[in-house]
């Protein structure tokens, strides 16, 4: 995994925890349980080919741990 995306999973990761923390209530929560599919991004093409338009070859399921 690079040191880019487990930053920045890190900060989303914090982020979410933060803003449970901060009284939200539970009518305006969004579970992210369920498989979602990714595509590290090391060169930063991802955007630009339209990855978001394809079905990924990785997948994680949340809840769960994303160490492999």
């Amino acid at each position: 995994m690079s040191a880019n995306f487990a930053r920045t999973f890190l900060l989303a990761t914090l982020l979410a925890i933060h803003g449970s923390l901060a009284g939200a209530d539970e009518t305006n929560t969004l579970s992210l349980a369920g498989t979602w599919r990714f595509q590290l991004d090391p060169e930063n093409v991802g955007v630009e080919k339209r990855w978001f338009a394809e079905k990924l070859d990785d997948s994680v399921t949340l809840p769960g741990t994303t160490d492999t």
